[in-house]
Order: structure tokens, then C-alpha cells, then sequence
């Protein structure tokens, strides 16, 4: 385990686009001690409500990326299991730094079978380790 500390903060489902503080924040700082955590719902919701998209998330804060929090999204509707939804998972996985700590959060329903469909998912994507 690292035992490196790292300052991260979260873009927030509030925010409709990308507040130049998140740009200005970090330009003084470097990675190593300022970074981001993304999640893929919620950033998804503000771009269908026209907030700053996914991808760009994802595209600006690459080397800043401390982790992500994974859950897919049908409409407006989140925390579906990744695969289920309509995030185009192939288009910003390539994008993700592979040392970005991932997580998921999905709604209370799923059985354990349907979970491990949905990380099976995100190892063909590349987004976590396959098992």
C-alpha cells in the first residue's frame, strides 16, 4: 500500500458545468497532491442536463484522476449496474488512468449474480482487474 497522501476532491452532481475554480485549483498544485474523483452517474445526469460532459471530465483530469465511481445511467435514472445503462463505457475507458481507484454503488436490488455481471463488465473495459 502507498503510503503517499493525496488532497482529492469530487465533481459534484450539482455542479451543471466545470467550475473554472476545479481548473484553478489545481493548476498550482501538482498531481501527486491535488486530485480529482470522478463519477460516471452523476457527471452523465448534469451533461443530459446540459452540464459539462463526461468525457470532458475525464479528458481534463486524466492526470489528476485518483479514482472513479462507477454506476451506469438509463435517462436520468443512476446507480445502475455498468452495462445497463448508456454510458459509452468504450469511449472513455481508454481515457482513465489505469492507477485510478475504482468503486461502484448500486442500487439495493441487485443480486450478487447481477453484481458480478457488472464488474465483469467493467473488466472488459479494462476498468478494473478481470476475475
Amino acid at each position: 500500500a502507498s503510503t503517499r497522501a493525496r488532497n482529492a476532491f469530487s465533481q459534484r452532481r450539482s455542479s451543471g458545468t466545470m467550475p473554472a475554480c476545479t481548473t484553478t485549483a489545481c493548476a498550482p498544485h501538482s498531481a501527486a497532491v491535488l486530485g480529482l474523483w470522478v463519477d460516471t452517474g452523476h457527471a452523465t445526469i448534469v451533461e443530459r442536463l446540459g452540464g459539462t460532459p463526461l468525457r470532458r471530465w475525464v479528458q481534463t483530469f486524466a492526470p489528476r484522476l485518483v479514482g472513479m465511481h462507477y454506476h451506469d445511467v438509463h435517462g436520468l435514472r443512476d446507480h445502475l449496474i455498468p452495462g445497463r445503462g448508456t454510458i459509452a463505457w468504450g469511449k472513455i475507458a481508454p481515457l482513465i488512468p489505469a492507477d485510478a481507484l475504482p468503486t461502484c454503488e448500486f442500487d439495493w436490488y441487485y443480486t450478487p449474480e447481477e453484481i458480478a455481471e457488472g464488474r465483469a463488465f467493467l473488466a472488459r473495459q479494462g476498468l478494473v482487474d478481470g476475475a
